[in-house]
């Protein structure tokens, strides 16, 4: 990925299905004008990456999975995802 100087990156590490916790930060994000209600990336210099381990053992598998999808194909160059581990 190559960004801008100017760019913000923000980068969620592994999520592992803490939906709520996630929908905290999405909710900070749209605070500060950075995605809005439809989590559109509205700030251009703004880029979010989220590093794997995006599921886990926990009870909100696909509410936590139609989140990611959703960021992705709502912009889909400004949201990266790379594959976790599978253990």
């Amino acid at each position: 990925l190559k960004t801008p100087e100017s760019a913000h990156v923000i980068v969620w590490g592994g999520i592992r299905g803490a939906v709520h916790s996630w929908i905290r930060c999405l909710q900070e994000l749209k605070r500060q004008g950075i995605i809005d209600d439809s989590l559109k990336i509205i700030k251009p210099e703004y880029y979010l990456c989220i590093l794997g381990n995006v599921l886990d053992g926990s009870p909100y598998l696909i509410e936590t999975m139609v989140l990611a999808i959703t960021l992705l194909m709502k912009n889909p160059d400004r949201v990266f995802y790379l594959k976790g581990d599978f253990n």
